[in-house]
């Protein structure tokens, strides 16, 4: 190739990347501010104690100034969101507060010191940019739904706004959707900083793997410390230890008790995989698997018992085989092992061994596996919404299903990912954790005996979401995100142009495809059932919305304005489908009539009816159109289209 073309070559590349860097840095803005925004919400609340706020403050700032030590902190300190700011008298989600602090501290720092004008650097974090994308504007979708069965999109967004800077860490509020998507985009920016990080400082590594042991072992001391003290409370410690440790399932710094298996199964092979690379101190790892050994088995989560199994028969194999097979064959042959142990072991031994309610577990799971199957039929590329699992289970489930749950989560991170954010998101979502768990022989020679007890911890938890969701769970999830950066084995390759280019292609797609598809959902709603600007009571202010079906010709709607009077009368302009039609004069605090004809619809199923109020005002009164005067009753049909 000659100069010039090798020269002309450059000259594209660097004119094909300098929109997708451009979008890139516009994309941390947006998230930077959504970050400080819901961070700040913490500082309005009630609910939310002075002592928290301060460690809030305290976790921004250290990351601010030193962001390897505030990512440390955050680590050992994640797991106990839920307990600590319960214990410092706050009502909040406390892992969430603490992430949302670190990663505000991180991105402040970077705009500050012009650390972002490097990304993306590698395929992880491209692949990680679209899967957020992709997160978004599921979530865009979602609200701009929300918005079209409410209310006028201004007062709609108000409301959201005002959610989000005052109560956003303290409620949901009809917003779970928002927590889903932030919970997702708060893994990923964890995932992207932790890669980086590392990057910068490989004695980081290490660190962070201790750390997130060491929050492990907090948790499960503190649930032995709690279940023994509630045996103990019984009076009859002999008697019901045996019901206390082996029958009943124990979750103490979260509820969700299979997500809590997940946790301490991934903290247990880490701990075990530390002593078995001989790093210093071998006894303690050993003291600390066995800890989490006992607090895993004390959830009785059969999925976390499981996925530990399958990594044990897995080292197994390679200890054996490992010298002839490759690591995907050993997988292979691993795989059908297990499954043909499974199969053998459910024929042979009797159910009760499996614990209570085995077949149900399996049954539930197979019959939600089926719920998400039909939602990827219904919405194929981009699902039914993220965190709308729960709620559109109830449309797609069976009726087998509904003897267990009515709204339920998917009880499996794969299809949950699938159900919500369609082939699209499940395929992005893959990529990402290929990308992250992909091998590389460049990795430190002192980080390589930390690589490998994070990679069988984290393959565990991975495999447990074959059987539960543990990434709902913030106190789980976040440490998860955190040991895929410590295990990422992709972090050095640079991105190549094609896959710089996905990213303006990728945010230009789902920008066009979003009015499409909130199109698309509107056509189920039955908006004769939705109005806007009114309240329950039927009053309404300067402007209300009514929608009539599209068949009916003539409708009477009474009205009535209460602060109507002799020397007050109050103008009700009606609009048709966006057309002024009349305006009615309100004299008096009684019903009037109101007739309102509609002309014949050629498209859409429904007249948009709509009032605007304004005064005719006296030299004395001044009548204020905010406030809610005037009263809207139920709409009568008179005819319909011909006749």
């Amino acid at each position: 190739m000659s100069e010039t073309s090798a020269g002309a070559k450059y000259n594209m590349l660097n004119h094909l990347q300098a929109p997708s860097r451009l979008l890139v840095r516009a994309s941390i803005a947006l998230f930077t501010a959504i970050v400080l925004l819901l961070i700040q919400s913490a500082f309005w609340s009630a609910r939310v104690s002075v002592w928290m706020q301060i460690v809030i403050l305290a976790m921004a700032l250290v990351t601010y100034f030193r962001p390897q030590y505030g990512l440390l902190i955050l680590t050992a300190l994640v797991p106990f969101g839920r307990l600590g700011s319960g214990t410092l008298d706050s009502q909040m989600r406390g892992s969430e507060a603490l992430v949302l602090a670190f990663l505000a501290g991180a991105l402040v720092r970077g705009w500050t010191l012009r650390e972002f004008r490097s990304f993306p650097a590698t395929l992880l974090e491209t692949a990680a940019l679209v899967f957020g994308f992709i997160v978004a504007a599921s979530c865009v979708e979602q609200i701009w739904f929300m918005q079209i069965q409410q209310d006028f999109a201004w007062p709609f967004l108000q409301e959201v706004l005002t959610y989000a800077s005052r109560s956003y860490l303290t409620s949901f509020r009809g917003y779970g959707t928002i927590f889903n998507a932030m919970l997702l985009l708060e893994g990923l920016a964890l995932l992207l900083l932790t890669v980086r990080y590392t990057r910068e400082q490989p004695s980081l590594l290490p660190r962070l793997v201790v750390m997130t042991i060491v929050g492990a072992v907090a948790t499960a001391l503190f649930t032995v410390v709690i279940v023994t003290a509630e045996l103990l409370s019984t009076g009859d410690a002999r008697t019901r230890f045996v019901e206390f440790f082996v029958r009943r399932r124990w979750s103490v710094h979260i509820g969700d008790v299979n997500a809590a298996g997940s946790f301490f199964g991934m903290g247990m092979l880490m701990a075990f995989g530390l002593a078995f690379k001989r790093v210093r101190h071998p006894a303690l790892w050993i003291a600390a698997g066995l800890l989490l050994a006992g607090t895993t088995w004390l959830t009785h989560s059969r999925t976390a018992i499981v996925g530990i199994g399958l990594v044990a028969i897995f080292l197994v194999a390679w200890s054996t085989l490992g010298r002839i097979l490759s690591v995907g064959k050993t997988i292979a042959v691993t795989g059908f092992v297990a499954v043909a142990a499974a199969i053998a072991l459910w024929a042979v031994i009797p159910r009760q061994f499996f614990g209570p309610n085995a077949l149900e577990a399996i049954e539930i799971r197979w019959l939600f596996l089926g719920t998400t199957w039909r939602m990827l039929l219904a919405e194929p590329l981009f699902g039914v919404g993220v965190g709308q699992f729960g709620l559109w289970s109830n449309r797609f489930g069976t009726p087998a299903l509904f003897k267990y749950y009515a709204r339920e989560n998917a009880h499996n991170n794969f299809a949950q990912i699938a159900g919500e954010l369609g082939w699209i998101g499940l395929a992005a979502f893959v990529a990402v954790l290929a990308l992250a768990l992909w091998r590389r022989r460049d990795t430190e020679v002192e980080a390589r005996a930390f690589v490998l007890p994070a990679l069988l911890g984290l393959v565990m938890f991975i495999l447990t979401w074959l059987g539960g969701h543990p990434l709902l769970v913030p106190e789980a999830a976040y440490p998860f995100w955190i040991v895929l950066a410590v295990v990422s084995l992709s972090s050095s390759k640079a991105a190549q142009s094609a896959q710089i280019r996905l990213i303006p292609i990728a945010l230009a797609c789902l920008v066009i495809s979003l009015p499409l598809r909130v199109h698309h959902r509107a056509q189920d709603i039955d908006f004769a059932q939705v109005s806007y600007g009114l309240t329950n009571g039927r009053l309404t202010s300067a402007r209300a919305r009514i929608f009539v079906p599209a068949e009916r010709a003539h409708v009477e709607i009474p009205l009535r304005a209460r602060a109507a009077g002799e020397d007050q009368h109050v103008l009700v302009d009606v609009f048709v489908d966006d057309m002024m039609t009349n305006t009615v004069r309100l004299t008096d605090r009684a019903w009037q009539r109101t007739r309102i004809d509609f002309p014949i619809k050629v498209s859409g199923r429904f007249h948009q009816l709509e009032l605007r109020i304004r005064p005719l005002e006296s030299e004395d009164v001044v009548f204020d159109p905010r406030r809610d005067d005037v009263e809207v009753g139920k709409w009568e049909i008179i005819a319909k289209p011909n006749g």
